[in-house]
C-alpha cells in the first residue's frame, strides 16, 4: 500500500489506516520470525539428540564411558579401534569443532 503524498486528500483517517497497515505487515513478520526460530531449534534439538557424542544424547553408549571430569568425558569408541589404546576425548556439551572450544574445556581436555 502506498501512502498518499498529497496534502489536499491526505488525511487523518488515511494517516490511520496507513499506519495500521504497516504495524499489520509487521505483526506477520514478527509472526514469521517467530516461527522460523521455533522450527531452527527444533531441528537443531532434533540433530543433537541423534549426536553420538553429546552426553546427554540417547545414541551416546553410556557403558562405554571410562572417566568423567568437569567438562569433558573420555570413553572407549563404540566402534573398531583405529589402534590400540584408542579413545575418545569429548566435551560433555555439544560443540560442532574443537577449534570453537572455551579455553577451560580445551585445558581439561589438554
Amino acid at each position: 500500500l502506498m501512502e498518499k503524498t498529497d496534502r489536499e486528500y491526505y488525511t487523518l483517517d488515511d494517516m490511520f489506516v496507513s499506519k495500521a497497515a504497516k504495524g499489520e505487515r509487521s505483526g506477520e513478520e514478527e509472526e514469521r520470525q517467530r516461527r522460523k526460530a521455533i522450527h531452527e531449534h527444533q531441528r537443531l534439538a532434533a540433530a543433537m539428540e541423534k549426536c553420538p557424542y553429546c552426553f546427554d544424547s540417547n545414541e551416546l553408549s553410556k557403558h562405554l564411558i571410562i572417566a568423567l571430569g568437569t567438562k569433558v568425558y573420555l570413553s572407549l569408541p563404540s566402534g573398531q579401534s583405529l589402534t590400540e589404546g584408542h579413545c575418545l576425548i569429548a566435551p560433555l556439551q555439544h560443540h560442532t569443532a574443537a577449534t570453537l572450544l572455551d579455553e577451560d574445556i580445551w585445558e581439561e581436555i589438554q
